[in-house]
């Protein structure tokens, strides 16, 4: 198989640093590709096996935990099976949600929307605070942790779920014109 595939790599000598190696993250790209293709099969396992999925995830969890925190030599690939169980969990968490919050699914689906170019500006907005404080000497642990949690969340997410409302007005208001023109 292609995991099995992805795991043989990290014998060779690649080790500079195999957490990298970026043949692992095919693997979802390809999970990404089937469930596209077979939504309705994928939906089905999941709601047939969510017991499975939420023990799996806090298994994997204790697991990767366990193995990370004594820096065992397996370590990536209880990051590779844990993270796999993580998209079931989260996917089964999203469907949960779904039923559950009905009122505020809207939002839920512009956050969803805005999630990755909320994953490429973070880092932007990492930079220049911590350019800022470097500049105003903060240099203490829990003060940045203090001030990265109160700008860089707030000020990514938020232009993020702007920038996505605005485009998604806009291709609103553009498909209009175009369905009324015809």
């Amino acid at each position: 198989t292609i995991a099995g595939a992805i795991i043989k790599l990290h014998r060779y000598p690649l080790r500079a640093s195999p957490d990298r190696l970026f043949l692992k993250y095919m693997v979802f790209y390809m999970m990404g590709i089937y469930v596209t293709l077979e939504y309705d099969k994928y939906l089905s396992w999941v709601n047939k096996n969510k017991n499975l999925i939420v023990i799996g995830y806090l298994l994997t969890s204790l697991i990767y935990i366990i193995v990370s925190y004594y820096n065992m030599a397996i370590s990536t690939y209880a990051w590779f099976i844990f993270s796999i169980s993580s998209v079931f969990f989260v996917y089964y968490i999203g469907l949960v949600l779904e039923k559950k919050l009905k009122k505020i699914y809207g939002f839920i689906k512009s956050f969803g929307q805005s999630s990755y170019y909320i994953y490429l500006m973070h880092p932007l907005v990492l930079t220049i605070v911590t350019l800022y404080a470097n500049n105003k000497s903060i240099f203490s642990v829990t003060k940045r942790l203090i001030l990265y949690s109160a700008t860089v969340i707030p000020i990514t997410t938020i232009t993020c779920m702007v920038f996505t409302a605005l485009k998604n007005a806009y291709k609103k208001q553009k498909k209009a014109i175009l369905t009324t023109a015809e």
